[in-house]
């Protein structure tokens, strides 16, 4: 419960006083009317003056507002403004004064006699009698109000259908038709008018077809929904939905195919109800429900249904022309059935078809005399789009297709025995293939065999050609590759021995590059060092001043040796790698080789300079030494070389 602050009780205290005092005011207005008063009225009538003088309410004014209005309203309103009015001034002390005034009037009570309990049960009942007649004229009025609503609502439904809709448009065609010209005859005006008839039928069927037609095309929601599935009964419950009405019908599926039934269904109509759901486009197969169109019969899953329409509120396609509000015109009246006139039309297209179809069958006879028996045919197609289940057009169309078949497969029979002689194998294999597609005979077959010899033969030359050309330009490979493509298409012994003398050229290429490769690799790695500083040229100045300054003049120079035999070799490496050809191998590559294989052995002879010093020096071989002495590197070098210690 929410607790209440002090003022907000004493506020909420001062309301249900006030509310007491305005009714005991309101008594007190009635009592003054009445004629003679009891000893309970007469107290209750001074009670309540002498507290309205205390509020400063005078009799005067009293008298006045009684004067004013019999009925005791005016003094009443008087009155309950000015007890308002104390309250608002004199706050606390009004509330005082208000529990004073409610006490003394509750005191009162005491004198009510038998007269005073009548009047009040008098009273109670005239009210309850007003408050009755009160009620029941005003639910009188709603009861009123609600037909009202709903006859605007059944007008506004009605005024808003399709056969309003539809009356009105077949009414306005037929007046803008029936109007006569500015420049038409009279003598023509009341001939055309002989027709009025059959034009009032032409505009209302196609106006309904049109009509019906927008608002399938208009649909925003699926027209169909299934419903839970019946066991017992083994069938769907279906609701078709249409033009504001619904219908409910049943579409049976056996009980064992039911649920597979109900998935793909919902799958295929969640994407494309239209492959589901149709309707019927003849004006037999709807009616007005409601009002409105809807469809009698429509194809749902490839299934026929027909709607369960009820009776009330359905009604043909039907205008009588005071429905249409054209009576002026039609003296007697005139009737418009839909499903009447469909049948007049359906009667007069089958007229029309017969004439067509004998039409067709001359022109297709003419052409086919002519020898041009491609307009035949296409004459005979059109025909079979209107008759498509005529039998005798379908043998036609047979006949004339194998007729121009027949004539195609001369025609390409002829040609590709031109092209033969005139060596065009390619475009004499085309025309023979079309043939056969025609119609398969085995002399065309060996024509195309023999065809198929001659290109086999003629690629195969080709094929050699530019295998030779790959070979001269060293593209062993594809040298290879390619006379093995034309030993395919005819082995022969000299080609393949070809092919294995190119490919023990190309290994041994293979192999020589890969030697090249490897001793360059070698002759430029890390460890392949002329010097491994086993000698300290201050270890050999200790054994005389002066040899380790000629030794380590020595090491430059035989690193210039080198340099001078080994840059000519990198630089001509460094030129072969740069669009060297791996399947092939020439002199200058050979040179190249065999340059690096001299190269290395002339390093490994340089190698023993180093090595003939360093055991000299550990064998303290002054001796041996001494050759430090001379004044020329290469001379020194030479001796060492040829020296062994």
């Amino acid at each position: 419960m929410v607790k209440l602050t002090e003022e907000q009780r004493k506020i909420l205290n001062m309301k249900k006083l006030l509310f007491c005092l305005v009714f005991i005011i309101i008594c007190f207005a009635n009592n003054l009317n009445a004629q003679v008063k009891t000893p309970y009225e007469k107290k209750q009538e001074e009670i309540t003056l002498k507290y309205l003088k205390k509020m400063g309410v005078s009799i005067s004014e009293i008298d006045r507002a009684k004067k004013a209005d019999a009925t005791g309203l005016t003094l009443m309103l008087l009155l309950a403004d000015r007890l308002q009015q104390y309250q608002y001034t004199h706050g606390m002390e009004s509330i005082l004064l208000m529990n004073e005034w409610k006490k003394e009037i509750e005191s009162s009570e005491k004198l009510k006699n038998e007269e005073d309990f009548r009047r009040e049960r008098v009273k109670q009942e005239e009210e309850e009698k007003k408050i009755k007649a009160h009620q029941e004229k005003y639910e009188e009025q709603k009861r009123l109000e609600a037909k009202q609503r709903e006859e605007n609502r059944l007008a506004e439904i009605y005024n808003n259908s399709d056969y309003v809709a539809i009356k009105f448009q077949i009414k306005r065609e037929f007046e803008d038709w029936i109007l006569k010209g500015e420049f038409e005859k009279t003598i023509d005006y009341e001939n055309r008018l002989l027709k009025k008839e059959s034009v009032l039928d032409s505009i209302a069927y196609f106006s309904i077809q049109s009509f019906i037609f927008n608002s399938i095309e208009n649909m925003y929601e699926k027209p169909v929904s299934l419903e839970n599935y019946n066991a017992d009964g083994e069938f769907y419950p279906i609701k078709i939905t249409f033009n504001y009405n619904s219908t409910m019908d049943s579409l049976s599926v056996p009980i064992k195919d039911a649920a597979s039934f109900k998935s793909n269904l919902e799958n295929e109509y969640s994407s494309n109800w239209q492959e589901i759901f149709n309707f019927y486009s003849e004006l037999r197969n709807w009616v007005f429900l409601n009002n409105n169109f809807y469809p009698k019969k429509y194809h749902l899953n490839r299934q026929k249904q027909f709607a369960n329409l009820p009776k009330a509120g359905t009604k043909e396609l039907e205008f009588t022309t005071e429905d249409l509000s054209l009576s002026k015109y039609f003296n007697p009246p005139y009737n418009f059935n839909a499903v009447i006139y469909e049948k007049k039309l359906d009667q007069k297209r089958a007229e029309l078809r017969k004439l067509d179809y004998k039409k067709f069958l001359d022109d297709s006879k003419k052409y086919e005399d002519q020898g041009n028996l491609e307009n035949a045919l296409e004459t005979v197609n059109i025909a079979l789009k209107q008759f498509s289940d005529s039998t005798q057009l379908i043998k036609k169309a047979d006949n004339l297709n194998f007729q121009i078949n027949e004539k195609k497969r001369d025609n390409f029979i002829r040609e590709g025995d031109q092209n033969f002689t005139s060596r065009n194998f390619g475009k004499a294999k085309n025309l023979f293939d079309k043939a056969n597609e025609i119609r398969y005979s085995e002399d065309i077959k060996l024509k195309i065999d023999n065809v198929n010899y001659k290109l086999n033969e003629i690629k195969r030359e080709a094929l050699l050609l530019q295998a030779q050309d790959l070979k001269s330009l060293g593209m062993l490979t594809k040298s290879i590759e390619t006379y093995n493509e034309a030993n395919k298409i005819r082995q022969t012994q000299d080609i393949t021995s070809i092919i294995s003398e190119i490919e023990k050229s190309r290994s041994a290429a293979l192999k020589n590059h890969y030697t090249l490769d490897s001793l360059f690799k070698l002759l430029t790695s890390d460890d392949y060092e002329l010097f491994k500083d086993l000698v300290k040229p201050s270890q050999l100045d200790l054994i005389k001043e002066g040899y380790g300054w000629r030794y380590s003049s020595c090491e430059t120079t035989l690193y210039k040796k080198l340099g001078a035999i080994w840059n000519p070799l990198s630089n001509e490496f460094e030129s072969y790698s740069s669009n060297r050809n791996k399947e092939i191998w020439n002199d200058g590559l050979q040179s190249l080789l065999d340059n690096m294989i001299k190269f290395d052995q002339t390093f490994t002879i340089y190698k023993l300079f180093e090595q003939r010093i360093y055991k000299a020096l550990l064998d303290a071989d002054k001796k041996y030494l001494k050759v430090l002495k001379q004044n020329d590197d290469n001379e020194i070098i030479e001796t060492v070389i040829k020296t062994e210690n």
